[in-house]
């Protein structure tokens, strides 16, 4: 067995063993159960649409949007102070 014979088994072999690794890794993966966690969150006000520089913001530009909570609250302000009525 010359030594370009060698090369292309132990690469033939090397590949197949690496092909099979990954299909076992990946039957595995595909058999957990999908765990659904609730997380804590938030809504704060970001722009419904693109809104022009300059214009002034009113409701019909803004949103409620649920984020996720991290730690605490964080010091944002209520959404009737960030818009003009």
């Amino acid at each position: 067995m010359n030594r370009n014979t060698r090369l292309a088994l132990v690469l033939i072999v090397a590949l197949g063993a690496a092909g099979a690794a990954s299909f076992v890794v990946f039957r595995v993966v595909s058999a957990m159960p999908v765990r659904e966690v609730e997380v804590a969150s938030l809504e704060i006000v970001v722009a419904a649409r693109p809104i022009p520089v300059g214009a002034i913001v009113t409701k019909d530009h803004v949103k409620l949007v649920a984020w996720p909570q991290r730690r605490e609250n964080p010091r944002l302000p209520c959404a009737h102070r960030l818009v003009r009525l």
